[in-house]
């Protein structure tokens, strides 16, 4: 581990204790050693069905670009305990889609006026906000949602990545023992892919993600944080879940 790793606490959110610290780091050591397992034997068959045909190298290619940045020395996590998930940050890309804005061609930025725009988030927000009430998204934070609304990142922050109670308690499945671990690597792993490889929030969740992945924009999957966090957390649970009695 050459990387290293802080804990804070904002407002009245609960501080990370010992044991959610340890959860945290250990996901983050299992990342690495995935990440290396992968560039050296890349799981096709999971990459076709998170990432769809022919997107093997690109894949790759950012598995690369996540294990340099964990290696890299000079790298510092900061893990932040939020109270709350901010709600302009949710599901902020949908509108978009309503209004036949696509965020990936080429001339979106000039269409819509602002340069950069997957380093801006608050203006996907503006987009939101400003559209007709016709077009707007909206997510209340309902049991469906919690689990979806368990961390996210500010573009203002450096490598800090905020955790909410969506993390610490997010309704796991008592009938099944693995899924707050594999609930919470797959969180660290979709929060990690904005900071290191610019990814964007356009689908939550396993059916949403498989039709990015088989939809004819072949590089929606790619730029989607929640098919890279559920392609490495089946990895993990694989890898490391398979053995564990329910």
């Amino acid at each position: 581990m050459a990387y290293t790793v802080r804990f804070e606490t904002m407002g009245d959110a609960t501080p990370f204790n010992n044991g959610e610290q340890l959860k945290i780091n250990n996901a983050l050591g299992m990342l690495e050693t995935i990440l290396a397992e992968s560039i050296t034997l890349p799981k096709c068959s999971s990459i076709n069905r998170w990432f769809g045909g022919g997107n093997i190298k690109s894949v790759l290619e950012g598995l690369n670009n996540m294990h340099k940045y964990l290696t890299r020395k000079c790298t510092s996590l900061t893990f932040v305990s939020a109270p709350r998930h901010p709600k302009d940050y949710i599901g902020w890309v949908r509108p978009m889609v309503k209004v036949g804005l696509n965020p990936y061609d080429s001339d979106f930025d000039n269409q819509l006026g602002q340069s950069s725009h997957r380093n801006n988030d608050n203006f996907f927000h503006r987009l939101n906000n400003n559209a007709p009430q016709s077009k707007k998204y909206t997510v209340k934070e309902t049991t469906g949602t919690f689990r979806a609304n368990c961390g996210y990142v500010n573009v203002q922050s450096g490598l800090r990545i905020y955790l909410t109670p969506g993390y610490l308690s997010g309704n796991f499945d008592e009938n099944d023992r693995n899924d707050e671990q594999w609930f919470k690597f797959r969180c660290v792993a979709h929060e990690l892919s904005h900071r290191i490889l610019d990814t964007i929030d356009i689908a939550y969740g396993e059916h949403e993600c498989v039709r990015l992945a088989i939809g004819s924009d072949k590089r929606a999957s790619l730029n989607n944080a929640d098919n890279w966090g559920l392609f490495l957390a089946e990895i993990y649970k694989f890898r490391n879940l398979r053995a564990l009695p329910n």
